[in-house]
């Protein structure tokens, strides 16, 4: 047996902790999905064009992209008494329930481009913190074990509670609808913020529950230049990145189109079905991922 590959002696962290970092799992999950509401309510909701509202969270999502490289290398050489990681994890966590509840509350008698200022400034700032919590997060979630196989094991429990955040959150806009929110703007006010209070409560529940293990490992500073040219040396690493890369694209084209396809095409314009079927869609393919979950582990298994 190669020296790489799983021994009996090889780390796996207790279940509690497991668990405990799956949990802090409905955090980044749940934040980023009610941004993704964002192109739907700031289109419909708040009548600006879908155009400009696309470019508008595009703008965020670039400068995130070029932050987070600096924020995880930052990450790396950070020495404090709470570790490496935590401190990103609970800072992001409030930062970023703070910025997603505060997203919608830009006034639908502004300007449209005082709306489209409002929504790309805090939208920076919430991908900022998401960006924040989502690497501290990941990057608790590689210590939990060196077993190749406890691996998959592990992103399969993270996975059960992502299913259940993706599930709930295909109703998102169907229950801003309600009648007694007066509209979905207001709606997705109040969601918002409930979203915000559980992604902060899952957040510190991982952040208390979780240990870090090599905390004090990295005394000596290593710098980004090499750090990132390392990294992009490793060529599996590289070719999953472009098919993650590849995979979110297609992911973002069909799920941008498929909303204004199902509202005013297929339910012409019907508010209340178009949202009760794209809800009924989520809601069938979580439970189709929840029954794939337990496959996961023996595939890996079986063909690595």
């Amino acid at each position: 047996m190669d020296e790489n590959m799983p021994g009996k002696t090889a780390y796996t962290a207790p279940s509690r902790e497991i668990c405990g970092w799956a949990i802090g799992g409905i955090a980044t999950h749940a934040l980023i999905c009610m941004y993704g509401q964002a192109m739907n309510i700031f289109t419909v909701g708040f009548g600006l064009k879908a155009a400009v509202v696309g470019w508008a969270m595009m703008l965020p999502r670039v400068f995130d992209a070029l932050i987070d490289p600096m924020m995880g290398h930052f990450s790396d050489n950070l020495d404090t008494r709470w570790g490496r990681r935590k401190p990103f994890l609970v800072g992001g966590a409030l930062a970023g329930g703070l910025f997603v509840a505060l997203l919608w509350w830009g006034n639908r008698e502004w300007s449209e481009t005082a709306q489209l200022i409002y929504l790309t400034v805090v939208g920076t700032l919430f991908y900022c913190s998401w960006g924040l919590y989502s690497m501290a997060w990941n990057s608790l979630g590689y210590e939990l074990t060196d077993d190749y196989n406890h691996r998959s094991r592990v992103a399969a429990i993270g996975g059960l509670f992502a299913a259940a955040v993706l599930a709930l959150n295909g109703w998102t806009y169907w229950f801003a609808l309600r009648p007694f929110f007066g509209g979905e703007v207001y709606g997705i006010r109040w969601i918002s913020a409930g979203v915000a209070l559980v992604a902060i409560a899952a957040a510190l529940h991982a952040a208390t529950t979780c240990r870090e293990r090599f905390a004090k490992v990295n005394k000596v500073h290593t710098p980004m230049v090499a750090a990132l040219r390392t990294t992009l040396g490793n060529r599996p690493f590289v070719i999953l990145l472009l098919y993650k890369f590849c995979q979110i694209l297609g992911e973002r084209v069909f799920m941008g189109l498929l909303f204004y396809l199902g509202m005013y095409y297929v339910c012409k314009g019907d508010k209340d079905l178009a949202t009760s079927i794209t809800g009924l869609g989520g809601t069938i393919g979580s439970f189709l991922g929840f029954a794939v979950m337990p496959l996961i582990p023996v595939v890996s298994r079986r063909l690595g």
